[in-house]
This record gives C-alpha cells, sequence and structure tokens, in this order.
C-alpha cells in the first residue's frame, strides 16, 4: 500500500511503525522520525509544498516538490497549475502538505488506494482543536473541510489507518 504519514496524534497513537515499514511510504516536509515503534523507518518519498520545507537531502529518497522551485537531482515537481486549479473548486485556501503529497502521488504514482495516518485535521474536519505530534492541539490553518472533500475526491480508494 501507499501510504502518506502526517504529523497528527493518531500516528503516535497507533504506532504502526513496523507495519509502516512493509509499505511504500511517503512523509512530509522534511520527514521527522522519532521512535521507530511509531514512525517506523522507511522514507521512500518526501513531499513538500516548496524547498524552504526540507533542511537536509536524504540519499536514495525521492523528493516531490509541489511548488515549482529549485531544480535538484532527486526531485520531481508536480503540475501546480493543475493542481491549484482543481483544488480551487473546493477551498481558496492553499492546500496542506498532506493534501498534495496526495496529489503528487496520484500524479506520479496513480495508485490504487492511498493509506493515510496522521491526517487528523483532514479526517475529522469537524474536531476543529487538533494537535500534531510536535505542538498543542490548536486551529488549523487550512480549510479542513475542502481538504476531506478534495482528498476523497482524488480518484484512489482513501483508507485511514487511524481508524
Amino acid at each position: 500500500m501507499l501510504v502518506i504519514v502526517g504529523h497528527g496524534l493518531s500516528l503516535v497513537r497507533a504506532k504502526l511503525g513496523a507495519w509502516l515499514d512493509d509499505q511504500t511510504v511517503v512523509r512530509l516536509k522534511d520527514a521527522p522520525m522519532g521512535d521507530p515503534e511509531v514512525w517506523g523507518t522507511r522514507t521512500d518519498y518526501i513531499c513538500s509544498r516548496k524547498d524552504n520545507w526540507v533542511l537536509e537531502r536524504r540519499p536514495g529518497v525521492t523528493y516531490w516538490m509541489f511548488q515549482p522551485g529549485m531544480d535538484h537531482k532527486q526531485t520531481r515537481f508536480c503540475d501546480y497549475e493543475r493542481w491549484t486549479s482543481w483544488y480551487a473548486g473546493y477551498s481558496k485556501m492553499k492546500p496542506s502538505h498532506g493534501l498534495c503529497a496526495a496529489m503528487c502521488a496520484v500524479e506520479f504514482l496513480d495508485p490504487p488506494e492511498i493509506g493515510v495516518i496522521g491526517f487528523d485535521s483532514m479526517m475529522h474536519p469537524d474536531e476543529l482543536d487538533q494537535g500534531k505530534y510536535n505542538r498543542p492541539p490548536g486551529r488549523w490553518f487550512h480549510d479542513q473541510h475542502a481538504e476531506a472533500k478534495a482528498l476523497y475526491a482524488l480518484g484512489p480508494r482513501i483508507v485511514n489507518l487511524a481508524d
């Protein structure tokens, strides 16, 4: 399964690390990983909205950038105009890194299903005070209702691994 690992607290609670290591794994931004029991150790792809979120390049990992930016050997750039135009039908706000990763996955890999973990705000958009593994609960910076609709409209079957 292609799995996109977000930063929500469900990732910490689920402790899917060993299982994640047997999947194809997409991580976000600088791809933080802590306890292997929680995070696993595998990273096949890292997706970011732009280069400034990537602090250090990891050998053997393919980087997906949502916005055009600096060109690197290990980087694939998605069709930014296509996806921003498509998402504008859902919201005027910018898409989250998690949704950007899902859009890149559809463009580059066309998977039949995408598993998500740590996508708490997107999976439960009515819970407004979602936390992340590295910060206390607070308001989200994206339109979580639009994100949820857009995620399910991408085409692949979406599996919430936190449920």
